[in-house]
């Protein structure tokens, strides 16, 4: 994962499965590729994905992927870092109602979400 930090680039799709990376480590790179459009997430034991929703909203001002249209995450079922309902809902709506928010000016609307369980 470093070396989307070290390189300056504009990076379109990102798909990453099984990635031994800490949740704040992820949030980190993923603020070095503003580019981003479409993020796919497989399961990992090692992020977050409430913490990872709620990054979005919890620090508008940092703009986490302001060009993100389409994002796909898949969790394991029963896993201790599934987010609750109350974070997805907060996380799409601010995400959908990016357009009419002056703290993320320039940024788009997600366009399609989904979140899927797998088992193991």
């Amino acid at each position: 994962m470093t070396f989307v930090a070290q390189i300056p680039f504009r990076l379109h799709t990102l798909t990453l499965g099984f990635t031994p990376v800490s949740t704040s480590t992820l949030i980190l790179c993923l603020r070095a590729t503003p580019s981003l459009v479409q993020l796919k997430l497989g399961p990992t034991e090692m992020i977050d994905l409430g913490e990872f929703f709620a990054s979005f909203v919890e620090f508008p001002h940092l703009r986490l992927l302001p060009r993100l249209e389409s994002m796909h995450a898949v969790n394991e079922v029963g896993a201790r870092t599934n987010p609750t309902p109350e974070a997805l809902v907060e996380m799409l709506s601010w995400r959908w109602g990016t357009g009419t928010s002056s703290a993320v000016v320039g940024s788009v609307r997600l366009r399609s979400f989904r979140m899927a369980l797998a088992n193991t």
